[in-house]
């Protein structure tokens, strides 16, 4: 029974880090192309699906695009302080702002319109930020994999 149990979560782990890997391959062409509050948008899906990833591993499973919370929950005394700190840092901005690089908002006086107002350095922070992320956490993917086993 748990070896069916770990090996289904295993499964939805590895389908989640298929998943960041695109997404995050998909940044890397968007900023090549200029198109950046795109590039960021998938950024932060690549963050959200390999921290999801982790988080199954553990059969917990998260439907909504805010992860970091649980993620530090779940993980802040078993992962490397400095994970959870980048996370803390610069990865809870890019989950906070996940909506803004999709969406115009036209709620005030202004309209704001994401292919306006997220440029190139932009992108660039947030795909630097996705790639140290998922290396950190494909390490610790092999690690929790390695204990299931």
């Amino acid at each position: 029974m748990r070896q069916d149990r770990v090996r289904k979560e295993g499964a939805i782990s590895d389908s989640f880090v298929k998943a960041a890997k695109s997404d995050f391959n998909s940044a890397r062409i968007l900023l090549k192309n200029g198109e950046y509050s795109n590039s960021l948008y998938h950024s932060q899906q690549a963050i959200e699906k390999i921290l999801k990833a982790m988080l199954a591993l553990k059969a917990r499973f998260i439907y909504k695009h805010e992860v970091i919370a649980e993620f530090c929950s779940v993980f802040r005394r078993t992962i490397p302080a400095d994970f959870i700190k980048l996370l803390e840092d610069k990865g809870f901005k890019i989950e906070q702002e996940g909506s803004s690089f999709r969406y115009p908002d036209f709620s005030g006086t202004e309209i704001f319109n994401p292919v306006e107002e997220f440029n190139k350095e932009d992108a660039i922070e947030g795909y630097r930020t996705a790639k140290e992320i998922i290396s950190m956490a494909k390490k610790e993917i092999i690690k929790i994999k390695k204990r299931l086993s």
